[in-house]
């Protein structure tokens, strides 16, 4: 087994946590942007038994299938690893799914932000009440990232279902650092 060894943009910290993720169970877990695993590894603390995740970097593609590959370990817990830039393949994915699902949208280089294709996917998938929740929020008026705003995404999302109701959550980089979009059934 090859030794991992971490560059300036290797994750040893995830904004994602067990005690955010309980309240948005769904039967899938999705996340774009793999990294070191730890999104995964929250996925599965908090219960879910499908994981679907992509990178666009091969040492992390290959680093969550070693990662993951015990069985005995994730007893039930079937994963999904894809590599490739989620903006183009995550609707491919998707088409080869049929429930509902929570979202962790993390995927992101410096200047190469698929946020706006990943949630067009999600608009195009056919259900329309999935669970998202978008990280690094602070992160969305700044250069590196393209200026995309806060507003324009809350937009998109409106575009997938109007009855999302948008809140955000604290994550260790921040207050009001997660997006959150979930339609409340009443």
């Amino acid at each position: 087994m090859k030794k991992t060894t971490y560059s300036q943009g290797d994750h040893k910290l995830t904004s994602l946590s067990p005690e955010i993720l309980l309240n948005f169970i769904n039967p899938i877990f999705f996340e774009t942007g793999t990294n070191t695993g730890l999104g995964v590894s929250c996925a599965v603390d908090s219960g879910f038994k499908k994981v679907y995740s992509i990178d666009i970097e091969e040492r992390y593609y290959e680093m969550a299938l070693l990662t993951f590959q015990d069985k005995e370990l994730y007893d039930g817990v079937k994963f999904n690893f894809f590599l490739g830039d989620s903006g183009v393949v995550m609707p491919e994915i998707l088409s080869n799914i049929d429930e509902k699902i929570t979202f962790w949208l993390d995927g992101h280089e410096f200047y190469k932000i698929p946020l706006i294709n990943e949630l067009e996917s999600i608009k195009n998938h056919k259900i329309k009440d999935h669970t998202i929740l978008i990280d690094d929020v602070r992160m969305l008026t700044r250069p590196e990232w393209n200026n995309i705003g806060l507003e324009s995404i809350i937009n998109k999302i409106k575009e997938i279902n109007e009855r999302y109701e948008i809140s955000f959550v604290d994550s260790i980089n921040g207050n009001n650092d997660i997006l959150v979009a979930k339609i409340n059934e009443q």
